[in-house]
């Protein structure tokens, strides 16, 4: 959670190495909604809600995008 999300915008980011405007970024690749609600149980901390919810908005937005 603290390296690896976006703590104001609640999405994944790249990694935790990354600076500037590439802290910005995601990739749909790390999408794995399933290691994600692991997450949300095993550690029991409601933020991964958000991340949850937002990843799925991001999936749903990429998927819109690409049917134009």
């Amino acid at each position: 959670m603290k390296d690896d999300v976006n703590q104001t915008d609640w999405y994944l980011t790249v990694g935790d190495w990354v600076t500037g405007d590439y802290a910005k970024l995601t990739r749909t690749s790390d999408f794995m909604m399933s290691h994600l609600k692991a997450f949300r149980k095993v550690s029991g901390d409601s933020r991964w809600d958000k991340v949850i919810d937002n990843t799925y908005h991001i999936i749903c937005t990429v998927k819109s995008s690409n049917k134009k």
